[in-house]
């Protein structure tokens, strides 16, 4: 399949713990010719209460989320984002993936929509990350691209991609 087909993507990921990289992610995204529809590049608002700095695993927006809760932020992300991706990738510093981005995975996967990880997950058995560990698969970028391009090919024309039944 010769065309290139544009494809949309999300990247999930603790911005406490792996911000640098989920900027990294979405420019080899974006170099692999992806549109990345979320989240914003770039650093995020450390706030202020009194004359101390908040910690940073305190809700920490990016400057276009100025005004908003987390709740909004998350709501946005969910729909304007990840339900309009063809797939997501998930930036998991050393395995790790938080409360939100398992929920960001688990809405993925009911729609439909692929999930890749930079790295394995670390997931406990039972949990619903364990359940979701199972489905998300873990290669190179170039390799997502490639796959991704073609069972959206295969799809226009009604047909189903042995690597993606969706």
């Amino acid at each position: 399949m010769g065309t290139r087909i544009e494809l949309r993507a999300s990247v999930s990921g603790s911005f406490s713990k792996a911000k640098p990289e989920i900027d990294l992610a979405i420019e080899e995204l974006r170099d692999h010719g992806v549109n990345v529809l979320g989240p914003s590049t770039g650093s995020v608002i450390i706030r202020k209460k009194g004359g101390l700095y908040l910690p940073y695993h305190a809700f920490a927006p990016l400057p276009s989320e100025t005004g908003m809760t987390s709740e909004e932020v998350e709501q946005q992300f969910i729909e304007k984002c990840i339900k309009q991706s063809d797939f997501i990738l998930v930036v998991n510093s050393n395995g790790y993936v938080g409360l939100m981005v398992t929920y960001e995975m688990s809405v993925a996967d009911s729609i439909g929509i692929s999930i890749y990880s930079r790295q394995p997950i670390n997931a406990e058995s039972g949990s619903v990350l364990s359940g979701l560990a199972t489905s998300v698969r873990t290669i190179p970028i170039r390799d997502i691209v490639s796959i991704e391009q073609e069972a959206k090919a295969l799809r226009s024309l009604g047909q189903v991609h042995p690597l993606k039944p969706f």
